[in-house]
């Protein structure tokens, strides 16, 4: 019964819990790719990710990079292009340090 209230508890929109920590460079490429294609597991996820100090050393890292370009977080598609392509730089450095793919371009 609590996994799946602390399951619905982590998508719902209204009352939320943080959800699971993202705890290698894997994890991460994986959750870069899902926001880049638009199908992260539930709506905060990336908030999670970004506003949550994380304990892996070398994704905290990433996290606080990415987090210094936040403002890029908007409506306007030029702002949110900007993030995206930071974005998937800082995967792409990911990804070559746990040696998955480079990522070229944004789908």
């Amino acid at each position: 019964m609590w996994k799946f209230l602390k399951k619905a508890l982590i998508k719902s929109n209204f009352v939320h819990l943080k959800g699971p920590e993202i705890t290698s460079l894997e994890e991460f490429v994986n959750l870069a790719d899902d926001f880049i294609d638009g199908t992260v597991a539930y709506d905060l996820a990336w908030d999670d990710f970004l506003y949550w100090k994380n304990s892996n050393r070398d994704v905290e890292k990433i996290r606080t990079a990415l987090l210094l370009n936040d403002d890029l977080l908007t409506e306007r598609e030029a702002d949110m292009q900007k993030y995206v392509t930071y974005l998937l730089e800082q995967r792409n450095k990911a990804a070559c340090a746990c040696g998955l793919e480079v990522r070229s371009e944004i789908e």
